[in-house]
């Protein structure tokens, strides 16, 4: 019987790709409980190695022979357990600036649909058990911390002169 209880919360580089987007947890038909969640990218061969030999649940495509493994990880994300509550930040740039946003379970959704620029993903390890022996069978990814960056949107500054107001946030460019 594989030990998972040495497994540590892992941080994928800025590099990060995700696909499959769900954090709304919508129901489709490949997600019928409406659970909140995501697919991770995996690039880096020395770390989809690490993680398949420490049991994370990494799923891999057949590819050419000519090419590299195409790796990747589900990434489940739970605002109602407070081991695994993620901290989920978005930031935009403006002119030099930036401005951070904390989601929360109500507007994490908003990622489904976001035109992102760059990504850091930290995941914790969730050890999940055979229903019939009761041993652990794996390690499921939990979404622990992200830090993304927003492509900018040309047309906001269209109407918003000043997005980083201190005071209440945006300032727009006409008389209220």
């Amino acid at each position: 019987m594989k030990d998972f209880r040495n497994a540590e919360m892992i941080k994928i580089l800025e590099t990060a790709k995700i696909t499959n987007r769900n954090f709304s947890g919508r129901v489709d038909d490949y997600n019928e409980k409406g659970e909140r969640k995501f697919t991770l990218i995996l690039e880096d061969p020395e770390l989809i190695d690490i993680l398949i030999a420490d049991g994370w649940n990494v799923k891999t495509k057949e590819t050419a022979p000519d090419e590299p493994i195409r790796a990747y990880l589900p990434v489940f994300v739970d605002f109602n357990n407070p081991k695994y509550l993620p901290k989920i930040v978005q930031v935009t740039e403006k002119n030099g600036k930036q401005k951070a946003i904390q989601l929360t379970e109500d507007n994490v959704g908003s990622i489904d649909a976001a035109d992102i620029e760059r990504i850091t993903v930290y995941v914790k390890p969730k050890i999940w058990y055979n229903r019939a022996t009761k041993e652990p069978g794996g390690i499921k990814a939990m979404l622990s911390k992200m830090y993304f960056v927003l492509i900018p949107d040309e047309v906001e500054d269209l109407y918003i002169k000043n997005p980083y107001n201190d005071e209440d946030g945006i300032e727009l460019p006409f008389e209220e």
